[in-house]
């Protein structure tokens, strides 16, 4: 259920409520033993909702605050879940605040958002790095963060947009890590390959009608690579291109590059035992087409 209701021409109240019922029902294939059945059920009825109030002080201005709750599968999605996960999680719940402003300009030419928030997670699991396929519960795990996005068109081949994510704080609110069978806890640490700030940049230029081009910039910072945070990976920067080619109103083809300067960098870390590393320089051909 959803309602918007305007209590005056420039103020207007949004509230949601939303309620599942969420079955589960897995046929094991694999060999039968005590902690994987032939066959277990779970049923969940998570009831969430969301409250924003939004004032438009201007045409072209608002600033808008609202709070909302969560809930979602412990350790990823219910259909890849282990009979341990369903036996041992409940669903992961949340909550999270946000505040924030949105600005456009007269013209349409520019605009530009800015946003706090505060998410709280409560009794989530994360991955084992050092039993792949396992999970480890999460008592609770909070972050708070500012989102800063803007765009200008200064004329009308030429369009720019950024965006950056400051994560002020993020930590392991309650968490307890076992190593070397002793448990330790890992309270107030730094959730493993969660980056303080991320940022992306676009530009893209048309030249006519049919053809354009752009570049686009991403650049993530340092990240802790284990719960501990004792390991960590290096930041890293990336940059790609793309020309697009409009073949018809309904069509275009789009030669992209990625990654262009071919930069070696961790996209995620698993403790000290293994990183992935990210996409080396490549290339991909888009054809899209509107029916």
């Amino acid at each position: 259920m959803e309602n918007l209701t305007s209590l005056s021409p420039s103020l207007s109240l949004l509230a949601a409520l939303r309620h599942e019922r969420i079955v589960l029902d897995v046929v094991n294939h694999r060999t039968v033993t005590a902690t994987n059945p032939a066959r277990f059920e779970r049923t969940y009825r998570p009831t969430t909702g969301r409250a924003a109030l939004d004032w438009a002080f201007s045409g072209q201005a608002s600033v808008y605050v609202q709070y909302s709750t969560a809930a979602d599968p412990p350790a990823g999605v219910l259909s890849t879940t282990s009979f341990a996960t369903a036996r041992d999680f409940d669903l992961a719940t949340g909550h999270q605040g946000e505040i924030g402003a949105k600005f456009r300009s007269r013209d349409g030419r520019s605009y530009a958002t800015v946003a706090g928030y505060r998410i709280v997670r409560r009794n989530l699991a994360i991955s084992d790095p050092a039993n792949p396929g396992q999970t480890l519960p999460v008592g609770r795990q909070s972050s708070r963060g500012v989102e800063v996005a803007f765009g200008w068109k200064p004329d009308d081949a030429l369009s720019i947009d950024a965006n950056l994510h400051c994560q002020v704080d993020a930590r392991l609110d309650e968490f307890s890590e076992m190593v070397n069978g002793v448990v330790l806890p890992r309270d107030g640490s730094t959730p493993a390959n969660t980056p303080a700030r991320v940022g992306n940049l676009w530009a893209d230029y048309a030249f006519d009608e049919r053809w354009s081009a752009g570049v686009d910039l991403h650049a993530v910072s340092s990240r802790y690579a284990n719960a501990a945070n004792t390991l960590s990976t290096a930041g890293y920067a990336t940059w790609g291109a793309h020309v697009r080619w409009k073949t018809d109103p309904k069509g275009e083809l789009v030669l992209r590059g990625r990654n262009l300067g071919d930069r070696t960098f961790t996209a995620y870390a698993l403790n000290a035992n293994m990183v992935y590393l990210g996409d080396p320089r490549s290339w991909e051909l888009v054809l899209r087409r509107v029916f």
